[in-house]
């Protein structure tokens, strides 16, 4: 149970300072305002203990102690009393002999005070034995006639220091008579007026004022001589013509029974001109923040009503802020996507603990549509309640990118993939199509034909998804060049034509004035075939099919996926059954398709997006069920000149005496090679790693006029073998072999010696043309 205590002392503010401390510790506390209140409050209701100050204006704490010892019902009550100024050990003494229980000096935390009250409260009631009353009388009168002599010499020294401070105040003070007449005022009141002290004592307040403001100045002196205190704004004219806002603060005090006005001034000239500024400041900013794309509200935090609302609130829902309001909660929980209601319910309870609010909903907008909204927000208090202030940011277009992103680095993993088995898949094939093609030459059993040519059209076949597979990778090597596309899609007309049945009908749309782009041809067409065999797919029944090609100038945002720049746009058009959100998301993925097993490998659209996006363009698609489809490629337009089409034929196969330096660390495809250039009268030196390949150099020195190197290799790659062999005075021709274009070593790789670049997997046909032009180029050098 809690001990009451009764807290004595006639100064207020101590005695609410007190009381705090010591409720604080755990005390019920009752307060007196003098002993003699004290008494009575003791008298009518006993406390449990009396804590008083000494010094005391009608019945100090000693002679209270006295009182109460001489009470018969409350001379047992403990006593503490406390003391900024009676600190003498005599003080203490007379303190016991009054019969205190405990006498303690101030402290700044209270701590001595709370520490002599605990130890009253465990004592025996009725304190010290106390002294005959006749030696209390004239200790306690020496005692308080000191203390008043200090307390006299103390005072003469503030008055002194009351001048001082009167003098140096940083506002403005005079002292006017009852008439209105000023009798003193200090340094600054000169500087506020621009008048010395001679000039203004005795003067009258109205001689300082605006003629317009009198009757105002008027009725707030006399108010303040009935003891109101006022606060009024005037101007103050001074002697070189300026005009100042000044702010007078007015109480009445008495001076040698004199009734007084005192004034305290403040210079506020800059603060009204700073407060217009900042009321037009905080009408620009409600237009900004009720303009602002976030929304900013305030709601209950444990009722969550909506309090305010921004009125951008529509751009984001499509209710208006009133709307808002007035739906309440429950106009929130109809417009969450019901999965999210849990996410939302669970952050209200988290933010009601005190945690800040941070989650992304779905909610629906007034036309149907779902948004992910952004919403953030923390615990404050407003009047007295506990409100979350936050904001609600439309982060749709975020959501989106970051979906996105995901697809992306999902299909960055299966290229990876992808990339490295078509890279050894390619050395194998190099070994199976060469051995068919040089075992096709020399088999004359017709049978035993027949099975190789079956072998070689599977390998071809194999080939061709190897390349579909670096196409979706993004790993294939690239010849591009300037071009038309319009050149390219008549170009391929016939052969689609054939593609796509007679049901189908082609439609070409083609710009005549389109400009150049830089992109792989042959690339290029495998695009336009894909896409059409999917369109020819999509129409069952028959439809139209169209090709369209023109110049394209893309801002920001609007086409999405598509940066701002200057394009040519392709498009490939159908009349199909359309294509459903969920097969939109997912169509570029490898291997993902909606046709039989027998019909697709799900690599058709992979390819398209590997091909466009190494090329520096984009795919984009525009569809619906039922409202057939629109594939769009965004291909950058070049400023170079469209190339001169490529010569038409192939040259007859030749061979040559040369000898070549072949470096393979795949030794079946290495033995291929040499059997092949064998074939063609090249004297082969062959090598399994860059080490080996500086061997034979060096026993081979003069005579070695072509290295053939492979540029994915254990150990020293391919560039840096040739560059190491450059570095040995190497003056021949250099010829690349890669069917893997990610490694950055293979875009440098063209540039030694000129060097050339033979795509995995080539045959050997294919491969005899390519080494003898690299060396007649050589010889023409």
């Amino acid at each position: 149970m809690k001990k009451t205590l009764l807290l004595v002392d006639d100064d207020v503010t101590q005695l609410k300072l007190t009381r705090a401390i010591l409720v604080d510790a755990g005390f019920e506390v009752r307060t007196a305002k003098g002993g003699r209140d004290a008494l009575e409050q003791a008298r009518a209701e006993p406390p449990d203990l009396v804590v008083s100050d000494v010094l005391m204006s009608d019945c100090d704490g000693f002679r209270l102690c006295q009182e109460l010892r001489a009470d018969a019902g409350l001379k047992e009550l403990p006593v503490v009393l406390v003391s900024a100024h009676f600190q003498a050990e005599r003080d203490r003494a007379l303190a016991a002999a009054v019969g205190a229980n405990g006498y303690a000096e101030r402290s700044p935390d209270f701590s001595r005070e709370l520490a002599a009250v605990q130890a009253a409260l465990v004592a025996s009631k009725g304190g010290p034995p106390r002294a005959e009353r006749r030696e209390t009388e004239a200790l306690y009168a020496e005692r308080v006639s000191e203390q008043l002599s200090t307390l006299l010499d103390q005072a003469r020294a503030a008055d002194l220091r009351y001048q001082v401070l009167f003098e140096r105040a940083n506002d403005a003070l005079a002292v006017l008579d009852a008439q209105g007449t000023v009798v003193e005022l200090n340094r600054r009141m000169e500087e506020v007026l621009g008048r010395p002290r001679a000039e203004v004592v005795g003067a009258h307040y109205s001689s300082f004022g605006v003629p317009s403001e009198a009757a105002q100045n008027d009725e707030t002196f006399r108010d303040s001589l009935t003891g109101a205190k006022k606060r009024v704004v005037t101007g103050v004219l001074r002697p070189d013509g300026t005009r100042l806002a000044v702010e007078f603060s007015t109480s009445t005090i008495e001076v040698s029974g004199a009734r007084q006005v005192l004034a305290i001034g403040r210079d506020v000239t800059a603060e009204l001109a700073t407060r217009a500024e900042l009321h037009a400041s905080e009408a620009k900013y409600r237009s900004l923040v009720e303009n602002l794309v976030d929304v900013i509200f305030v709601s209950n935090a444990e009722t969550g009503e909506v309090e305010l609302m921004t009125p951008n609130v529509s751009a984001l829902t499509g209710f208006t802020a009133d709307e808002v309001l007035q739906g309440g909660r429950e106009l929130w929980a109809s417009r969450v996507h019901p999965d999210d209601l849990a996410q939302v319910e669970a952050a209200g309870a988290r933010v009601r603990a005190g945690e800040p609010l941070d989650i992304e909903v779905r909610v629906r907008h007034r036309d149907g549509a779902l948004r992910w909204l952004r919403v953030r927000g923390h615990i404050t208090m407003r009047d007295g309640a506990r409100c979350v202030e936050g904001q609600l940011s439309d982060v749709t277009s975020r959501r989106r990118l970051e979906d996105e992103l995901r697809q992306a680095q999902k299909l960055e993993a299966v290229a990876r993939l992808t990339g490295g088995v078509a890279h050894d898949f390619n050395n194998l094939l190099c070994v199976i199509l060469s051995g068919t093609e040089l075992a096709l030459r020399t088999e004359a059993d017709a049978s035993t034909r027949d099975d190789l040519k079956n072998v070689r059209e599977a390998g071809e076949r194999a080939a061709a998804l190897t390349r579909q597979l670096l196409a979706f990778s993004r790993k294939q090597v690239l010849q591009p060049r300037v071009l038309d596309i319009g050149d390219t899609v008549r170009g391929v007309e016939k052969l689609l034509r054939r593609l796509i049945g007679e049901d189908v009908r082609l439609v070409l749309e083609l710009d005549e004035a389109l400009a150049p782009v830089r992109v792989d041809a042959g690339q290029l067409e495998q695009v336009l075939m894909n896409l059409s065999v999917n369109a020819r797919d999509a129409m069952p029944n028959g439809g139209t099919l169209t090709l369209s090609a023109v110049n394209a100038t893309v801002g920001p945002g609007e086409v999405e996926g598509v940066p701002p720049g200057q394009y040519v746009c392709l498009q490939v058009e159908d009349t199909g059954c359309g294509i459903d959100a969920a097969t939109r998301e997912r169509m570029f993925e490898p291997f993902f398709t909606t046709k039989p097993a027998s019909k697709g490998t799900g690599l058709g659209l992979t390819t398209c997006h590997g091909i466009v996006t190494q090329s520096g363009g984009f795919i984009t698609v525009d569809s619906a069920p039922g409202q057939g489809a629109v594939f769009s490629v965004w291909l950058p337009r070049s400023a170079a000149a469209v190339a001169a089409a490529a010569g038409q034929g192939e040259a007859a196969l030749r061979g040559g005496s040369e000898t070549v330096l072949v470096v393979e660390d795949d030794e079946p495809l290495r033995r291929t090679l040499v059997r092949m250039l064998g074939r063609f009268g090249y004297t082969v030196v062959a090598a399994r790693n860059g080490a080996e390949a500086l061997e034979r150099f060096e026993q081979n020195r003069e005579a070695v006029k072509l290295v053939l190197c492979d540029v994915v290799m254990e150990g020293t790659n391919g560039p840096d073998t040739v560059r190491e062999l450059l570095a040995r005075d190497f003056h021949g021709r250099v010829l690349f072999m890669s069917g893997y274009a990610d490694r950055p070593e293979l875009q440098s790789a063209l540039g030694l010696s000129h060097g050339a670049l033979i795509q995995k997997p080539f045959q050997r046909d294919g491969l005899a043309r390519v080494v003898r032009a690299t060396l007649d180029a050589e010889l023409r050098s």
